[in-house]
């Protein structure tokens, strides 16, 4: 629909007439419509498929380095991801073996694990479940963390192009999108939210919800249900900032054209309505098991609220996971209060990027989407900052909006660094708009395009030497020896799984097809007072474990210590211990040997016991 209140034809992927958010795109066509169906249905489609191609070649080339061998190294750092890997294990088994996919006694042993406080990304387990099963866990993970980043980045171009014309000015803003620091540094550990793909679709649902309504209530009510479930089922928190996000986008809608919001709001109330209907009928099921179920967390935070937040310097200084990241820079990035956790660096912009989103939104402050993505910009990193002001790792005492959202009952435990995604998203809209403006002229000015994106887009290049890390699960556990072990039975294994420091085990678990059980796992969940905390809740046994893999001697056994060793033994009924490569190794082997008064057997890669009776022991 035009300002004048015509229609107006446009050639376009996924419409077929212009948005109202954007009314100063593109111009009156006068081609027959039947040739603009015809371009519609073939050239289109053949520029999409190309497109689509070029970000998952782009994909592949960055995480070449496990894709050279992608059954036994995996994308990214040693952390998290034997973590996921884990997690796309336990579905397709909880579902053959009619358990429940929500929660596991696979770990954890006694206490079992509500996987609804977890990352257990069912949706995405379900969709390689074959690979998984039939291939290999680290195979299936290199396809998802590849596919997803592909995703983020093409559904971002198409996304684009229902406001610019020209499929390379989308295409800049798919690349800005889908291979920004926020992506590059999740793509190092956690596949729930490197899973970015659905931002740009609730974008374009919104888009059509709220500002173009050209299509019924009804159908967009149940596309938006059905995408927040989707969403809720990869990660509950970033379905929560998806919700703050739009939030404060309908808010900024209302303040910018409030002549608007009268004649949209029942169609925007009804589909809004019905899509929240929807979701919450969808995850009804899931959520009623979270809150009310097993192992339930009652309160707290992992994390302070001012751990992970956005340094204002970070904004403007490169870390090293970027590939133009001078020296100098270092000795600044490591006072940023999310030094500790480089999957954490999501906050970088550069000088370029921020100017040109400046100056674009001040220059074409008329044009509707540039108006708003250019403020809901702004106001998205400020809340991005956290709690507090922080300058340089310094935690100033200015109290920020975000400070009020952390208060709020489970919100705390989502951090404000990671709004980022939706700032690069703006990022992309004000950046495809300006080569669009500059490709389609008049006059075309295609060599100011080229040289504009490249100003802006090459601060933003990835460091090219992307992580991937060597699957060292021992041989034991992918051959017929791990039949040595009884199928269902408590299995000690060493390390003691807790953290991302000691995760392997889970990993070897699922090399295993969950034939053991185990009573470590790195998972979180309810202390003994219901605050959500790391598990397992730590034991003499566990602590003495602990102690050796961080290069203590072997204890001594004196009967008191015996005693309580020997009861976590019989508290989780372990039938078997298991010692795979670790640091200290020869310690803790000493350590069972003295333990269980007998040698262990090695069988490829592991120093094993089986038949062990803690009854026996005391």
């Amino acid at each position: 629909m035009a300002p004048d209140g015509t229609e107006v034809e446009a050639v376009r992927i996924g419409t077929s007439t212009e948005s109202t958010l954007d009314t100063d795109s593109g111009e009156r066509s006068a081609v027959p419509p039947t040739l603009l169906r015809r371009l519609a249905r073939r050239r289109p489609a053949r520029a999409d498929v190309f497109a689509l191609g070029g970000f998952l070649l782009l994909t592949v080339l960055l995480f070449r380095g496990a894709w050279r061998s992608p059954t036994t190294r995996w994308i990214g750092s040693p952390g998290d991801p034997p973590l996921f890997m884990w997690f796309l294990r336990w579905m397709p088994h909880a579902l053959a073996n009619g358990e429940n996919p929500l929660f596991t006694h696979h770990i954890n042993v006694p206490d079992g694990v509500n996987l609804m406080w977890n990352t257990a990304v069912p949706f995405l387990a379900l969709l390689v479940s074959p690979i998984t099963v039939l291939l290999s866990p680290v195979l299936a993970f290199n396809l998802l963390v590849t596919l997803v980043v592909a995703l983020s980045g093409f559904f971002t171009y198409v996304m684009l192009r229902r406001y610019v014309t020209s499929r390379a000015a989308a295409f800049v803003g798919g690349l800005l999108y889908g291979f920004s620091p926020y992506v590059y540094s999740h793509a190092q550990e956690h596949l729930n939210l490197v899973s970015a793909f659905v931002p740009p679709l609730l974008f374009l649902l919104l888009d059509e919800i709220l500002v173009r309504q050209r299509r019924s209530a009804v159908t967009t009510g149940l596309a938006l249900g059905g995408l927040a479930f989707v969403q809720f089922t990869i990660s509950e928190e970033v379905l929560a900032s998806e919700l703050l996000v739009a939030s404060l986008g309908v808010g900024l809608l209302m303040l910018l054209h409030p002549q608007r919001v009268r004649p949209h709001a029942r169609h925007a109330a009804t589909a809004l309505g019905l899509g929240l209907v929807v979701s919450l009928v969808l995850a009804a099921g899931p959520l009623l098991f979270q809150f009310f179920g097993p192992q339930r967390v009652r309160t707290g935070a992992i994390l302070g609220p001012d751990l992970i937040n956005s340094d204002l310097l970070a904004f403007v200084i490169p870390t090293n996971h970027l590939q133009f990241s001078p020296p100098w820079t270092t000795e600044i990035t490591r006072h940023f209060t999310d030094a500790c956790c480089g999957s954490e660096w999501s906050t970088y912009l550069g000088a370029p990027l921020i100017g040109l989103m400046i100056v674009v939104t001040a220059r074409m402050w008329s044009r509707p989407l540039v108006r708003f993505a250019g403020t809901l910009a702004g106001v998205v990193v400020v809340f991005a900052l956290g709690p507090h002001l922080h300058v340089r790792g310094y935690v100033t005492p200015m109290t920020l909006p975000f400070a009020k959202i952390s208060e709020l009952p489970l919100i705390g435990n989502m951090l404000s660094e990671r709004l980022m995604l939706y700032v690069y998203l703006m990022a992309a809209i004000l950046v495809a708009v300006a080569v669009d403006r500059l490709v389609g002229g008049p006059p075309p000015r295609v060599g100011l395009a080229i040289a504009v994106a490249a100003f802006v887009l090459a601060p933003l290049l990835p460091d090219l030497d992307f992580p991937s890390t060597p699957d060292s699960t021992p041989a034991f556990f992918r051959s017929d020896s791990v039949q040595l072990i009884e199928k269902n039975s408590v299995v000690l294994v060493a390390p003691f799984a807790r953290d991302t420091s000691t995760s392997g085990p889970m990993l070897w678990q699922a090399e295993a097809a969950m034939r053991f059980r185990m009573p470590a796992g790195y998972v979180l969940g309810p202390d003994g007072s219901g605050r959500f905390t790391y598990l397992p809740i730590p034991t003499k046994l566990s602590g003495t474990m602990e102690e050796i893999q961080r290069g203590a001697p072997s204890p001594a056994l004196d009967p008191a210590v015996r005693s309580l060793i020997v009861s976590d033994l019989a508290r989780a009924d372990v039938r078997a211990v298991a010692v795979g490569p670790m640091g200290n190794r020869e310690t803790m082997i000493a350590f069972f040997r003295d333990l269980l008064g007998r040698d262990p057997t090695a069988v490829k890669g592991v120093a094993l016991w089986t038949d062990v009776d803690p009854s026996q022991l005391r």
